[in-house]
């Protein structure tokens, strides 16, 4: 059963936008048509919230959080929809909200106590347990003029948690709070679930969501963009807000280098583990096409790419890196482009079925023809290699796996299809083979018969 019901609620605020503040300006405007500027506040928010529950509401600020709670409180009336709120409501909503400033702390606990419905008998028998819990006994007849805004948040929960009502809303207020109070609070919250009392809570804390609500919302610009189970909400808050962090450094990266990356998905620069992917790279002229080199807990690089429109295109159906934040070097003709690296997160979906192949430790040269295949199928993935398959090239070639077969192949060509140890170990002379011909051709170069062998094998 609901105890509390909106449905397609909307407010909106008409504000001036030059308000007279002296008596000359408000003379030479006599007579002059006012200009206002309509703010959506809510946008045809619905939500039902049953009793007994514990509702968490997520959102960036100004996305309309404190006004849902003002409107449930009936502190605010929307411009249209329908709100039902079954049962007596607490609403700890803006420091110092119904308090004096003139008058002391135990004459407030009466003045605010008494205006959220309590008897000066009842508040009589509960003033003690209210200066307990909020540690202030030593400051009870000091004025509230003279306290901080933690003091002042002490004395509204503490008067808040010891009226007996059935609704109790919570803004972002805690964060005033020092972290042992804040800490108090929350099992006080825990105790009040117990108990069966209706809580709507307004946090940036996912952390808090998490461990109190059953379920929540996300608003933005007024709007639910997002509703559910608390923990998938709190994900995909957590994925909006890391976007938002990355493309704000990111633009700066591009500012300074004047080359745009973009890394697509739900949220922008925040990617998912398995999942189907596309990355973006522009500037200029693409004389030689450059690689993306994703530095972070696996070092990869991506060296299978498209131009399109103007841009150089990098796609994958299952992106295979790891959960972390990654630095993304754009790399070409072995030097990057950046002073500093672009940035994207990756957050676990599911397991990666893309062909992953593997290269030695900084591979840029002279190893750049040697590229392993690990699968079950190694015939299958050299075929889908040649098709144009999206490949990524692991750094760390002990961490290989995804099945027992490999295929080292070399120039596009094969070399070996074997078991994976056989070929690791193939890998391996022929690793020693080109660094043994490449010393010889070091030692060559510097004489002038040497140079002469060399150009004589290039003619060959």
């Amino acid at each position: 059963m609901s105890i509390i019901e909106l449905k397609d609620v909307w407010k909106i605020y008409s504000l001036e936008r030059e308000k007279a503040t002296t008596l000359k300006e408000k003379f030479v405007n006599i007579g002059k048509k006012k200009e206002r500027e309509k703010i959506i506040a809510l946008k045809g928010v619905s939500l039902s919230i049953k009793r007994g529950e514990c509702f968490g509401v997520l959102g960036k600020n100004g996305s309309g959080k404190t006004t849902l709670l003002k409107i449930i409180a009936g502190i605010l009336k929307p411009n249209k929809g329908s709100i039902k709120v079954e049962g007596k409501i607490i609403p700890i909503l803006t420091l110092g909200l119904g308090f004096q400033r003139e008058l002391t702390a135990k004459e407030n606990v009466y003045l605010y106590a008494s205006v959220l419905g309590l008897t000066k008998k009842e508040i009589d028998e509960n003033y003690e347990k209210i200066v307990k819990f909020s540690e202030l006994e030593n400051v009870m007849d000091v004025k509230l003029k003279n306290f901080s805004d933690g003091m002042i948040m002490r004395l509204s929960f503490s008067i808040a948690f010891h009226v007996n009502a059935d609704i109790i809303l919570i803004d972002e207020v805690l964060a005033v709070g020092d972290a042992a109070f804040q800490v108090k609070c929350l099992e006080k919250i825990k105790e009040l679930k117990e108990r069966g009392k209706t809580i709507v809570m307004v946090s940036h804390s996912t952390e808090d969501i998490k461990r109190f609500c059953d379920r929540a919302l996300i608003l933005d610009k007024g709007e639910v963009i997002f509703s559910g189970e608390a923990q998938k909400v709190c994900e995909k808050y957590e994925e909006m807000m890391e976007s938002e962090r990355l493309k704000r450094w990111n633009e700066k990266v591009k500012e300074e280098s004047k080359i745009e990356f973009n890394a697509f998905f739900e949220y922008p620069y925040v990617l998912k583990k398995g999942e189907k992917c596309e990355m973006s790279v522009k500037f200029g002229n693409f004389l030689e096409l450059p690689n993306l080199l994703f530095e972070g807990k696996d070092n990869v690089r991506i060296f299978s790419k498209k131009l399109e429109d103007g841009k150089l295109i990098f796609q994958t159906n299952s992106l295979p890196l790891s959960e972390g934040e990654y630095n993304v070097w754009i790399e070409q003709k072995n030097r990057f482009l950046t002073k500093v690296p672009f940035k994207i997160l990756i957050k676990n979906s599911k397991e990666s079925v893309e062909n992953k192949v593997y290269m030695p430790p900084s591979a840029i040269t002279p190893f750049q023809d040697l590229t392993l295949v690990f699968g079950k199928i190694p015939e299958k993935e050299i075929e889908e290699f040649e098709n144009g398959k999206a490949i990524f090239v692991f750094e760390n070639l002990e961490s290989a796996f995804n099945g027992e077969n490999a295929c080292l192949i070399k120039e596009n060509r094969i070399l070996a299809l074997d078991k994976k140890e056989l070929i690791l170990e193939k890998l391996r002379n022929e690793i020693c083979q080109v660094l043994a011909i490449k010393h010889f051709k070091d030692i060559l170069i510097k004489t002038e018969l040497g140079r002469s062998l060399i150009s004589y094998e290039r003619n060959y």
